[in-house]
């Protein structure tokens, strides 16, 4: 921007590959084994199940208590 006197937009380009002379190559590829991928796919899954069974048990719970009030 100082070189050029110009306002420029905030934006980054990467290149494809080290085919520029000029500029280097600052992007690596995260790149992860899919047994990752699985193993984080279980790890959300079971949060879900977590998740509804805490909410079953809550509303059981508190339909429960309803019930005894009432008689």
């Amino acid at each position: 921007q100082l070189d050029l006197k110009e306002k420029l937009l905030p934006l980054i380009v990467y290149a494809p590959s080290n085919t520029i002379d000029d500029l280097t190559q600052t992007y690596k590829a995260v790149v992860m084994p899919p047994e990752k991928h699985r193993a984080y796919a279980v790890q959300w899954f079971l949060l879900a199940v977590a998740s509804l069974l805490i909410f079953y048990f809550a509303a059981v719970k508190s339909s429960s208590k309803d019930n005894a009030h009432e008689s």
